[in-house]
């Protein structure tokens, strides 16, 4: 087996790599999104179904598990996102080992009935060698992505309902003792 055939199955590897981390975090967002948005949705009802002050106190425990599964999440996702960014510098080293981010060289004589175009440009797409180019090492390509792109959304996403669930469980603790001094017998 030659180094470029080695190249090549590596290659072929790192890509189904990449696949797989980039799916496993767009389905760990799904699913945490889902299981949260339940969790919410049930604790909404449960305001507009309580009427006593222990409903609105164990209706507490909604925000409670919205914020720790939201916690939970944002760590999970940033793994399988940084792992397929680690993937993407793999696959980054092995096209410039293998001349794919390199120019194509135009035919000494091209053939009146040979369609060459973009000659010119390297099979990689332009888009992609350009941005890595300005990154010294593939550390810091990770590292300034992690806070980018699909990722950046999906902090925002798990951050957002955690300061949510806070403030539902503050909602709901207030509407508990509320209720409860409304019910207790004046004097």
């Amino acid at each position: 087996m030659t180094d470029q055939d080695r190249l090549l199955k590596t290659y072929d590897l790192v890509v189904r790599e990449e696949h797989y981390f980039l799916d496993a975090h767009q389905k760990r967002v799904a699913f945490c999104a889902t299981l949260v948005l339940f969790l919410m949705a049930g604790t909404v009802v449960g305001v507009f179904m309580a009427s006593r002050w222990y409903h609105f106190a164990s209706l507490c425990a909604g925000p409670i598990l919205v914020y720790v599964i939201s916690s939970i999440a944002r760590d999970a996702c940033f793994r399988f996102y940084q792992r397929y960014l680690e993937a993407v510098t793999s696959r980054a080293k092995i096209e410039q080992d293998l001349g794919l981010t390199r120019p194509r060289l135009e035919p000494a004589q091209p053939d009146a009935e040979q369609d060459v175009y973009w000659a010119a440009e390297p099979i990689i797409a332009p888009r992609h060698v350009i941005s890595r180019k300005h990154y010294h090492t593939s550390e810091d390509f990770i590292r300034s992505n992690m806070k980018r792109g699909f990722h950046r959304w999906t902090e925002r996403l798990f951050r957002g309902l955690e300061v949510f669930s806070g403030v539902a469980f503050v909602g709901l603790l207030f509407l508990a003792i509320l209720t409860a001094t409304e019910s207790l017998p004046t004097p």
